[in-house]
């Protein structure tokens, strides 16, 4: 795993959402998604466990609605980029 950090580490704030236990479909899934957290601590400079719970929350939200599946990752992607803006801005 990943252990990039940034000098400021913004506190994650949980939304109200829980993350179901099946969130993800199988292990090839999982690894997917896997894939897009590391790269998204590599682009953001936060470590994986930074990102990991806000990933998976924002996949949560939009995997409920969701018909076409597909697309997700780039979706939560965007989705938690959008979210750890708003925590920088919530820090300054």
């Amino acid at each position: 795993m990943l252990t990039t950090t940034s000098e400021a580490v913004p506190a994650f704030v949980p939304l109200a959402l829980p993350i179901p236990s099946a969130l993800y479909l199988n292990a090839a899934d999982r690894a997917r998604h896997m894939q897009n957290i590391e790269q998204l601590a590599l682009e953001t400079t936060h470590a994986v466990k930074v990102i990991e719970p806000i990933y998976e929350q924002v996949l949560a939200k939009l995997q409920s609605k969701a018909k076409v599946k597909d697309f997700l990752p780039i979706l939560v992607a965007k989705g938690v980029k959008k979210a750890l803006k708003k925590l920088a801005k919530q820090q300054h």
